[in-house]
């Protein structure tokens, strides 16, 4: 996803409440958070692994920078040029509103996302030679969502300190790197601990005990649910989120019987 995102360093202005309505307010939209590729290098712990033919890169960094980006749906936000008034983008001229000091304003729109940055540790994982079946809508979200659950229970982290994304680290989206970061700003040592190998397969191990023990989707494994690979945090994904996936990428390592 390309674009520009603004950061209203100095906070919002709102409105004046309105008197409630017997309607249901208007939906907002969740933040989402990428991977910038920026770290720090000094801090930079690479180890590769190859797993029966298959060659895992493993890197471990502190200061990894992370964006969070509240983009409407996809739909981006209008932000008026003259007062900074915004609302959600509908792809039509911003709609007559007041400046702040409560004067009529005609300023003309530009559409933005918003978001800020913040630096964590992080950890990424590459494939160099290995073909997963990239090609199937929801693989490497599956893949992702469900080690996260394995990092968690197999290092013993609380799920809400970590979390995840996917980095197209070569321009292909078919075949990103899986990057977990911790949660709290600055870091807070969760994720290096993977990159020890025996910590690696300990998650790896878990995380296919965690998708199999699930019976959602029946025998195939054709969907998910909250208590495989769903929760609040990857909402956006969840019609596209399958156990059986991650069972097939975890086998295709040969790590586990």
């Amino acid at each position: 996803m390309k674009g520009t995102y603004i950061t209203p360093e100095l906070g919002f202005i709102s409105d004046k409440p309105e008197e409630p309505k017997l309607s249901r307010p208007e939906k907002t939209y969740t933040s989402r958070q990428y991977f910038t590729g920026e770290y720090n290098q000094d801090s930079e712990l690479i180890k590769e692994y190859n797993f029966n033919g298959i060659e895992a890169q493993l890197i471990s960094a502190k200061r990894g920078k992370l964006a969070v980006i509240n983009h409407a749906g996809f739909n981006k936000f209008s932000v008026c040029q003259n007062c900074g008034y915004t609302e959600i983008n509908t792809n039509k001229s911003i709609s007559k509103h007041k400046t702040p000091w409560g004067q009529d304003c005609t300023g003309k729109r530009r559409v933005f996302s918003l978001g800020y940055e913040y630096n964590t540790d992080i950890f990424q994982l590459k494939f160099k030679n290995s073909y997963f079946g990239q090609e199937k809508d929801g693989y490497w979200e599956s893949v992702l969502y469900g080690m996260l659950e394995g990092i968690s229970q197999a290092l013993g982290i609380e799920r809400r300190d970590i979390d995840g994304c996917l980095y197209p680290y070569t321009g292909d989206p078919l075949n990103p790197a899986l990057v977990f970061y911790d949660t709290v700003p600055g870091g807070a040592g969760h994720v290096e601990r993977i990159i020890k190998k025996n910590n690696f397969e300990k998650v790896l191990k878990k995380t296919k005990e965690i998708v199999s023990r699930c019976e959602c989707g029946g025998d195939e494994g054709d969907t998910s649910c909250y208590g495989c690979l769903r929760n609040y945090s990857n909402e956006y994904c969840h019609n596209i989120l399958k156990r059986k996936y991650v069972i097939e990428f975890i086998n295709n390592l040969e790590l586990i019987d």
